[in-house]
């Protein structure tokens, strides 16, 4: 059905100077609008056309910054080339690029201190999420990321390959010591899947006849800019799988890309594992569940895109934690026709969650994301009047 965005919700866009956003495009459109991080030229484009888009900023229960910060973290290598966003890219960069959008805001506006950021929503959809600002000036905001890792803290190797990565701004490693997701005012998103036939055609269907029982193709090291901490790649699950279940009855693993296949061996596969990369989230989640594959999942400390709003037990399967994994083979061995079928007719009632149609529609990832923002006006995600460190 027509998407009817949530009645009462009041937002402002800001009109910020072209080169925090709209100048970049022309630059580089492949990764601005063509990447799974794009979602943030998405929702700023859509909330311009919005019947919740108010030009009166005394009316706005949110304020919206369209700073596309993935778009200019991939628009800033050193020395451009493949392997984003990891091949020699400065992101400490984007950190002070962050900054500069803070200084404007504030020194442009007076809403930010009417709050202290706290009703002002952040896109940060790249995998750093909101790292890739200071922690002190943008911890009462809201962020709509795409990583919503929730673990009580990182692992040493996370900071070292952060250092190694900040290029120009040494805050930018020290930030990463901290969350880069806070869930009880953020709010995890899909990424922007950048094959428009996956939702087109498949719809959460994809293939009746699926005769492979598990299914995993991917990389396993990383980029070669991070091969000093290849060994963390995935938390060593991708590694773990390939050497170890290669050869197990029914299951297609390996570590040998092929893109021309992929997708049709994805639509071809009932269970399709969705181990983390550098981060806890994995785009292969999204895309299994467009191709009507069951995701299976290895985190517990991963909220996914509106968990809230979509009960993900009815269309995923979750691995507790890494210790999990010698017995995976027996775990997914158990699971029972039916219920796979079960978890198959659910995902085709849920795809459009996490696609972002055009126009919206009402059930696609940014209706709900209108839901989430109506959700935390009233109390500004739970921020307390002030801010956190008022």
């Amino acid at each position: 059905g027509a998407h009817r965005p949530p009645e009462g919700l009041r937002v402002y866009v800001y009109d910020l100077p072209p080169r925090f956003n709209s100048g970049m495009l022309a630059l580089n459109m492949q990764q601005c609008r063509g990447s799974i991080y794009s979602a943030e030229v998405f929702i700023h484009e859509q909330l311009l056309v919005s019947s919740t888009l108010t030009l009166n900023a005394s009316e706005a229960d949110l304020f919206f910054v369209p700073w596309y910060s993935s778009c200019f973290m991939s628009s800033n290598f050193v020395k451009p080339g493949p392997g984003w966003p990891d091949n020699d890219v400065d992101i400490g960069k984007t950190y002070l690029a962050t900054q500069a959008v803070i200084d404007h805001i504030k020194g442009s506006h007076p809403f930010w201190n009417d709050s202290n950021g706290a009703d002002h929503v952040w896109p940060f959809t790249s995998d750093w999420g909101s790292c890739l600002g200071p922690f002190a000036e943008l911890h009462n905001s809201i962020h709509l990321v795409t990583s919503g890792d929730v673990s009580e803290e990182r692992p040493p190797w996370y900071y070292l390959r952060a250092k190694d990565h900040m290029g120009s701004s040494p805050d930018f490693a020290e930030r990463c010591r901290l969350p880069c997701y806070q869930h009880h005012k953020d709010v995890a998103i899909p990424p922007m899947l950048s094959v428009p036939a996956l939702f087109r055609d498949s719809r959460g269907v994809g293939n009746a006849d699926r005769p492979v029982r598990v299914y995993f193709r991917g990389n396993t090291a990383g980029s070669h800019k991070a091969m000093p901490f290849a060994r963390n790649y995935s938390m060593g699950i991708r590694q773990y799988i390939v050497d170890n279940f290669s050869e197990e009855r029914g299951w297609l693993v390996s570590r040998e890309n092929r893109p021309e296949s992929y997708h049709k061996e994805l639509a071809s596969s009932q269970m399709c594992l969705a181990p983390p990369g550098w981060e806890q989230w994995s785009v292969r989640l999204f895309e299994s569940l467009l191709l009507g594959c069951i995701p299976v999942i290895f985190s517990l400390s991963l909220v996914l895109p509106f968990q809230s709003l979509i009960d993900y037990s009815n269309v995923t399967l979750r691995v507790r934690d890494s210790a999990d994994l010698a017995a995976l083979p027996a775990l997914l061995a158990s699971v029972p026709g039916p219920a796979l079928d079960l978890k198959r007719r659910s995902i085709a009632s849920m795809w459009r969650a996490v696609t972002y149609q055009r126009p919206p529609e009402e059930g696609d990832a940014f209706d709900l994301l209108l839901r989430e923002l109506s959700a935390r006006a009233p109390t500004r995600g739970g921020t307390p009047r002030g801010g956190w460190l008022s």
